[in-house]
């Protein structure tokens, strides 16, 4: 049981580090718009590679770690009483 409890404590913590690195981390030239070509009052993010490039391995991480997460809760449901 403390194995359990151990080993969702460190993926909490590893999504914690994941989602601070994700905010922390500048989202690069696109990321607050470009400066649209006809209208000036107007930005505009550049396609949807350009604007997200930097968050995708972060987000498939966070993603890994949540799954990981909710298949290492079913135990403490499954434990019979």
């Amino acid at each position: 049981m403390k194995n359990h409890v151990l080993i969702l404590f460190v993926l909490l913590c590893a999504m914690w580090v994941v989602v601070a690195v994700a905010v922390l981390r500048s989202g690069g030239a696109a990321s607050n718009g470009v400066t649209h070509p006809r209208y000036q009052t107007m930005n505009h993010g550049g396609t949807d590679y350009e604007a997200h490039r930097k968050m995708l391995v972060p987000a498939w991480i966070l993603g890994l770690l949540e799954i990981a997460v909710f298949v290492g809760l079913l135990p403490f449901g499954a434990k019979s009483p």
